[in-house]
């Protein structure tokens, strides 16, 4: 049986920095996948940007966060998968978490440093 460790990540160094304490934390355990989730938000519709435009841009946004995850997964030699999503992140991750059984959710926080103004 695999155990499932959900790892969000956004880009930012917090959540990269969860991501390699999950990749050493597991790295010599059988059995282990770490589940990559990129949340992007919902875009309200615009008059603006046609809704695919907006995806193809969220699309990159994640594609950004996730390239350089799969790389950290690579390195320490543990098997990932990979998700994109949109919606409200808590929700996401609380319902990603739940469907694929999930046995732990690691996640950085910001500090007020990292927050935004």
């Amino acid at each position: 049986m695999t155990l499932k460790i959900l790892v969000p990540v956004d880009g930012s160094a917090c959540s990269m920095r969860a991501l390699r304490y999950a990749a050493r934390r597991y790295r010599e355990s059988r059995g282990v996948c770490l589940m990559l989730l990129n949340v992007q938000l919902s875009a309200p519709p615009s008059a603006l940007f046609p809704m695919e435009i907006v995806r193809e841009h969220q699309e990159q946004m994640a594609e950004k966060c996730l390239v350089p995850a799969r790389r950290v997964c690579k390195r320490f030699g543990i098997a990932c998968r990979a998700s994109i999503q949109e919606g409200d992140p808590a929700d996401i991750i609380a319902s990603l978490a739940r469907r694929s059984r999930c046995g732990e959710i690691v996640m950085g926080t910001r500090d007020s440093a990292e927050s935004p103004a």
